[in-house]
């Protein structure tokens, strides 16, 4: 998929003479990305998609616009469409200006992460009251044909998690509690990185290029590998911004517990596939888990219940 950028421009009447495109090579993605500014100052995202993702990518812009109109604060769709002649697919949206949080927050103090958190916690609630497609399979047997596979695949890999055969029990004794869980919308890669801060205050959420649907807990579990370990404060602000500042549920607990520990395997398998440079880096992610959670003896995670 290596187009020149003028190909795309001249197909794009939005993007005028003059129009400034920087490549956005952040991130893990294939796709092709693009910051576009006008000569009036408007900013705009072009993403770029090989044509096996067309489809994918076109549901991705009109769950966008859906967003949009639950008042979730992220970015607005301007169009979207596909140039069967280069075999690509693309849309458009506005760019939502500002810094991510995982840098953004570095530097703000413990009542701004706060905010920030409880801010977030608001709009991954409302992305929630999107319900599934009826023909969407129910969550319960889908997320354990998937860990179930993931753990085949870390086991041929032959790395060592360690205690991997107590959280597998841990896992596998919990069940119960995935039966009859709602189909919702998921960013499914809710955290840090994906949340945009300007001017010390939440700005919104972008790259929604792995939603999905099921259980909305399972939302929550990049807060353990991502989140945490830049914010304490933005991780439990994002849990009360959610649950409206109410006590929070044994039930959601467990359930958060059972999907951290699932992805503890995913997360595995997923880096010696994609970023096999970065391993050493996850493992240490991993060991903080399980440290947080005391190897799932616990329920809530120690940051949490000692904050």
């Amino acid at each position: 998929m290596e187009i020149p950028i003028a190909q795309y421009i001249e197909r794009l009447p939005l993007f005028q003479a003059g129009c400034e495109f920087h490549e956005i090579t952040k991130g893990f993605s294939s796709d092709k990305k693009y910051r576009v500014r006008t000569p009036s100052g408007s900013q705009f995202l072009l993403r770029v998609v090989a044509a096996d993702k067309m489809e994918r990518t076109q549901t991705e812009y009109h769950l966008i616009q859906q967003l949009n109109e639950a008042q979730v604060r992220v970015p607005q769709p301007i169009t979207y469409g596909h140039w069967e002649d280069l075999r690509v697919g693309f849309y458009v949206l506005s760019f939502i200006e500002g810094q991510d949080a995982e840098e953004a927050l570095r530097s703000c103090s413990a009542d701004v992460q706060w905010q920030v958190g409880v801010a977030a916690g608001h709009d991954l609630y409302r992305m929630h009251q999107l319900h599934a497609p009826p023909e969407v399979a129910p969550w319960h047997p889908r997320v354990l044909r998937k860990f179930r596979a993931y753990v085949g695949a870390y086991r041929q890999l032959g790395m060592a998690i360690h205690g991997a055969d107590r959280i597998i029990d841990f896992i596998e004794q919990s069940e119960p509690y995935l039966r009859d869980r709602p189909n919702r919308f998921q960013h499914d890669d809710f955290h840090v990185a994906n949340i945009i801060v300007a001017d010390e205050q939440y700005a919104g959420v972008i790259d929604f290029n792995r939603w999905d649907w099921g259980d909305p807990i399972h939302d929550f579990l990049k807060i353990a590998f991502f989140s945490r370990p830049i914010s304490v404060q933005f991780s439990i602000g994002q849990l009360q911004g959610y649950f409206g500042h109410q006590a929070i549920s044994d039930e959601f607990w467990h359930l958060y517990s059972v999907y951290v520990a699932m992805s503890l395997f995913a997360s595995v398998v997923w880096t010696m596939r994609v970023a096999p440079e970065t391993m050493e880096g996850m493992m240490g992610r991993i060991h903080r888990v399980l440290d947080d959670h005391r190897y799932f003896e616990t329920l809530r995670p120690t940051w949490f219940t000692e904050l």
